[in-house]
């Protein structure tokens, strides 16, 4: 019983090792994917900290808009108008589609 154990938990290292490798053979592609010159409506209410709130200067911060700012870093995106749009909740969803 305890070979068997043995066995199954070797195994079971194997495969996940195996799948590991797999799916990190995409990760190294030679081409990069960039949104040069694209441009992006991105809208928040700024409502719910700390994802996305107005510091004490009314200027957005948070962790939503870190993330989107190095998003525009690494893919060459431009917001839309120049900057993350602010707005009501409820006016979000209409607002942003195209």
């Amino acid at each position: 019983m305890v070979k068997t154990f043995k066995l199954t938990k070797v195994l079971c290292l194997v495969l996940a090792a195996v799948l590991l490798a797999f799916s990190l053979t995409a990760c190294g592609g030679a081409e990069s994917t960039t949104l040069e010159g694209a441009k992006i409506k991105v809208g928040t209410s700024g409502l719910f900290g700390p994802f996305s709130y107005f510091d004490a200067d009314g200027k957005l911060i948070g962790y939503d808009i870190d993330l989107l700012n190095k998003l525009q870093e690494m893919l060459g995106f431009e917001y839309e108008g120049g900057t993350i749009q602010d707005m009501e909740y409820s006016a979000l969803t209409t607002s942003l589609t195209t």
